[in-house]
């Protein structure tokens, strides 16, 4: 763990306070920077944007090492039908990119990979079976099919191709317990109906457990979960799943320590737990770094709820957290403990 100097610029700080679970009384609302909202033509024109630089930036790293596990963004948008139409959607977007700026198939292979998939296998004719991944590694078993982000990307590409929609369905997938990961295609449109996951909170804890090396390839990540982004309704209720499931974490049958928790939550989310209880005028905090490509605010301000909820539950005191810019422009989330 490398300690490094953190500036600050002291107009340009969030407070976020812990949400109250059972409160009666109206949800509150994620806070902004600045005196007013952006429209929303211009936060969708924002992330348009945005969209090109992070597949750009995917698919120029290396694919031996900068993978990371595929596992935060595939569960957040497995809890609900809409979330999983939303995130084929943005999929099959991210593959139509693909295509009209790189064509060759080997750009969507390596693509896919970086969101976890490993040794694929391409049929460019026969049955309607297009892509098989075989995976080594062992893979948590959450009882559904992952993969709409990487779905929609295959439906994306091929529906450039052959200039018509090609619709892809995941028959088969290596986090229900399957072997490999199967990917269908079909030429008539079709609505993804896979089964979501009923206990998101625990499946959100399992993964940060079983989390112990650094995700690398933090451009993949934040460009499947761009979607959220621009939806404060949807943002607010994840922020309560991302608390509770970082209470229940505290509480789990294992006991964590603080600084192992809050570093595991860092992996999983694709930061750096960079300073660990620094005292300062009888306070103590914990301060974690966001890279360049991940430091958008509302992706900040959601996964800082996991670090709340597990710091909460653990000290068994009221905690918040406050956002600084780092002299690189990226941000650095601040737990007051």
């Amino acid at each position: 763990m490398v300690n490094k100097k953190i500036i600050k610029k002291k107009k340009r700080v969030i407070k976020h306070k812990q949400p109250k679970i059972k409160s009666k009384q109206k949800n509150s609302k994620i806070k902004k920077v600045g005196k007013k909202t952006l429209p929303k033509e211009k936060i969708q024109e924002q992330y348009a944007d945005l969209d090109e630089l992070l597949l750009s930036k995917s698919l120029s790293s290396n694919k031996n090492i900068d993978m990371y596990s595929g596992t935060l963004s595939s569960l957040i948008f497995n809890m609900t039908l809409s979330l999983q139409k939303l995130s084929y959607n943005h999929g099959y977007t991210t593959g139509k990119l693909i295509f009209e700026k790189y064509s060759k198939i080997d750009k969507l292979l390596t693509f896919i990979e970086l969101g976890g998939l490993e040794n694929i296998y391409y049929y460019p004719y026969g049955n309607t079976e297009i892509i098989k991944s075989r995976s080594k590694q062992a893979k948590e078993n959450y009882g559904v099919k992952l993969h709409n982000f990487e779905a929609g990307a295959i439906a994306g590409y091929f529906s450039g191709f052959f200039d018509k929609v090609v619709s892809i369905s995941e028959e088969k997938c290596v986090f229900e317990g399957a072997d490999e990961c199967i990917f269908k295609a079909s030429f008539k449109t079709q609505e993804q109906q896979n089964d979501i996951i009923k206990e998101p909170h625990l499946a959100l804890q399992n993964a940060i457990i079983s989390s112990k090396t650094p995700i690398q390839n933090n451009c993949y990540q934040t460009l499947s979960l761009l979607p959220l982004m621009s939806s404060e309704k949807i943002l607010e209720e994840l922020s309560k799943l991302f608390y509770v499931s970082g209470l229940g974490l505290s509480k789990s049958k294992t006991p964590i320590k603080l600084s192992d928790g809050i570093e595991r939550i860092a992996n999983f989310i694709g930061a750096e737990l960079i300073k660990l209880e620094v005292k300062e005028k009888r306070k103590k905090y914990i301060f974690i770094k966001y890279n360049h490509y991940n430091s958008i605010r509302s992706y900040v301000l959601l996964t800082s709820n996991i670090f709340l909820g597990f710091a909460t539950g653990i000290l068994k005191k009221e905690v918040n957290v406050s956002i600084n810019i780092n002299k690189d422009n990226s941000y650095i989330l601040r737990v007051n403990i």
